[in-house]
């Protein structure tokens, strides 16, 4: 049985009760007063709150946001955020929310809302409210209008999207460097440049661009990083690119506000192509040079040679097959032809003019040609193959038999166990294009292609096959001269001639000859044979040797001979005794006035007057200028007596019998 309490008891039991009535009443005011804080906290934040449940809908919304949206408290309730939402960004923002299911219960995500003042970029920090078994009951979300920040990173990627479209469209390489020479940023020229296009972002240039360890210093981006300026240089190759030269241009970057160096941009640019126009234009130069310089030699040659073989000439009209000289004599000819034929490449070298140019077929110059060379070398198989319509084309056929002559001497000498000589002839029209790479007009042309199974040219070799006194020969076995003279000749016919080869592999050379319009033309040979003539014969020459020579071999042909030392006195001589004089000899390379000057005026003083001209050089095709303004014929240096009889006879039209 229980006791009944005492007045004491409950006289405690209430005390104790208000004491506790007391303790709640001052816990609720602190939560007032702590929510009240809360709310001011809330409703003065710039920042924008929002409390959703998991299904997204609002469970409460600060005054920022509703003022941002331009919508109450009580329209939003129970609503979900994800309409207000830019479309494009909607499944971003539901990946994002659906990561608060899981540790660590935060996301952030930036999106696009329809506010009041419009489409607005929106940064939210989420944070999830989890009860006692890890379930998201609700979420908390600050958020902040980055609009302005948004755009000025838009303005910057596009600004940096602009700089790149501009060095992309750049037909040079750009290479931007940091201050330690990394490479932060190639354009695809640059980039292309590399055969292995291996990725050159995050990588020394120096290791990248030359293979090498170390700085390139004193190279110019190591200047322009010192002295802050611009430098350049030209540098020959970048390994593993199929760049020979480039132009390299140095630009220092500098921060603005301190000045300090941050940065090197390189501008390369590919010369490799001018480089080798330039080289080409120096060789051109060089090839001219000695050209004139061969030239002048040749003709003060063929003057020597022409005293030799003219009073040669007259010893023999001296005495009979029988006599004991007989033999050296026609040995001393034989010599004399054989250093002819020297000149003819130093003339043929020397672009010193065609002397013989008519419309051939040069399928047959070419079979001729192939024959003779097959006699000699019939270990080599000649292989041929012409095209049967080909264009004429207008030629000196003993230069262009000597052209050829050479090629197979050379290729023979590449084949010395034996091989195949391959022969074709093609018409080719050469276009514009083409005429560039070539370096032709355009137009018709008759390409001679001559290939051979040899042993082929490495590139050094293929580089100098062409000038003069360079061969591969041993000392006292090739005068070098060979291929020069071919060069000169074609390019005095405005062609070309080409050679490509490589190691092992044998050789090709092209040559390219104008085609043209005439009609072929039969030729025919005057046989040489000494005759008795008459009449009185102008000898005009400023070279007493050939004076000395030419006078008594026409006298021994029965003409009478007055000589002139050099134009002027030609004309004086011819003015004065016109209706006795027959036939001038005229030389075409003379001091004061020249040949060409000579032949207009004595033409002037006797438009009637017949004129053999008389040369072993023509410089830049002048004999064949002069005998188009109607000059009667043309024998070359040095000649003896029955080729001088037979070019005289020519011109009476008389019978050599």
């Amino acid at each position: 049985m229980t006791e009944n309490p005492t007045i004491k008891d409950l006289e405690n039991r209430i005390n104790k009760l208000e004491s506790e009535r007391n303790t709640l009443l001052h816990q609720v005011n602190i939560l007032q007063k702590s929510e009240e804080n809360y709310r001011i906290l809330i409703e003065n934040q710039s920042d924008l709150v929002i409390k959703v449940d998991p299904n997204g809908s609002f469970l409460f919304v600060s005054p920022s946001y509703c003022q941002k949206f331009g919508v109450s408290e009580e329209e939003l309730l129970g609503k979900t955020f994800m309409p207000m939402v830019h479309e494009d960004d909607r499944v971003k923002t539901e990946k994002r929310m659906n990561e608060l299911k899981h540790p660590p219960y935060m996301t952030y995500v930036e999106q696009r809302s329809l506010t009041k003042d419009g489409w607005r970029w929106l940064a939210w920090m989420y944070t999830a409210i989890i009860d006692d078994t890890n379930t998201l009951v609700a979420t908390i979300g600050v958020g902040r209008d980055i609009t302005e920040r948004k755009s000025a990173e838009l303005a910057r990627e596009r600004s940096e999207t602009f700089l790149e479209d501009i060095i992309e469209s750049i037909q040079d390489g750009i290479s931007v460097l940091e201050a330690d020479l990394t490479i932060r940023h190639v354009n695809s020229v640059m980039r292309n440049w590399y055969r292995e296009n291996i990725p050159l972002e995050g990588k020394k240039c120096f290791q990248c661009y030359h293979n090498r360890e170390t700085p390139c210093d004193p190279g110019p981006t190591i200047r322009a990083l010192k002295s802050g300026k611009t430098e350049f240089n030209i540098v020959s190759g970048l390994p593993g690119s199929p760049v020979e030269w480039i132009e390299l241009f140095s630009f220092p970057i500098k921060d603005r506000i301190t000045g300090a160096i941050t940065g090197v941009v390189e501008y390369v640019r590919d010369i490799t192509e001018k480089r080798k126009l330039e080289q080409q234009l120096i060789h051109a130069q060089k090839m001219e040079a000695i050209g004139e310089l061969a030239g002048g030699i040749a003709h003060d040659f063929n003057n020597l040679l022409m005293g030799i073989q003219g009073r040669t000439s007259l010893i023999l009209n001296e005495i009979t097959t029988d006599d004991v000289m007989y033999e050296n004599l026609k040995g001393i000819e034989e010599f004399v032809i054989s250093a002819s034929d020297l000149t003819k490449q130093l003339l043929g070298f020397a672009r010193g003019g065609k002397y013989e140019v008519r419309p051939y077929d040069i399928n047959e110059i070419v079979i001729q040609s192939a024959q003779m060379f097959g006699r000699t070398r019939k270990e080599i198989d000649i292989v041929q193959r012409f095209q049967d319509d080909i264009w004429v084309v207008e030629v000196d056929r003993s230069q262009i038999e000597q052209v050829l002559l050479n090629l197979f001497v050379n290729a023979g000498q590449a084949m010395p166990e034996g091989g195949s000589l391959y022969l074709e002839t093609v018409n080719e029209v050469v276009d514009n294009p083409l005429s560039h790479s070539l370096r032709l007009q355009a137009g018709r042309y008759v390409k001679i292609a001559v290939t051979d199974t040899g042993i082929g040219m490495d590139d050094k070799t293929r580089a100098r096959i062409f000038d003069p006194f360079f061969t591969t020969k041993d000392m006292g076995r090739g005068t070098g001269l060979g291929l020069a003279s071919a060069y000169g000749i074609i390019k005095n016919h405005q062609g070309l001639i080409t050679v490509y080869s490589q190691k092992g592999e044998g050789a090709t050379f092209n040559i390219y000859l104008p085609a043209s319009d005439k009609e072929l033309l039969q030729s025919t040979e005057n046989p040489e044979r000494s005759f008795s003539g008459t009449g009185t014969i102008l000898l005009v020459d400023d070279e007493q040797i050939i004076l000395d020579v030419c006078e008594p071999m026409l006298n021994l042909l029965g003409y009478n001979v007055i000589t002139a030392r050099g134009g002027l006195e030609a004309i004086d001589i011819l003015r004065e005794k016109d209706h006795t004089i027959d036939l001038i000899i005229l030389d075409m390379i003379m001091p004061g006035i020249s040949g060409s000057e000579t032949f207009d005026r004595l033409r002037g003083i006797n438009p009637d007057s017949k004129i053999l001209l008389s040369s072993g050089y023509s410089l830049n095709g002048q004999a064949t200028e002069i005998l188009n303004r109607g000059c009667n014929g043309f024998i070359q240096k040095p000649f003896n007596i029955n080729h001088l009889a037979s070019k005289i006879q020519e011109i009476f039209g008389t019978s050599t019998e």
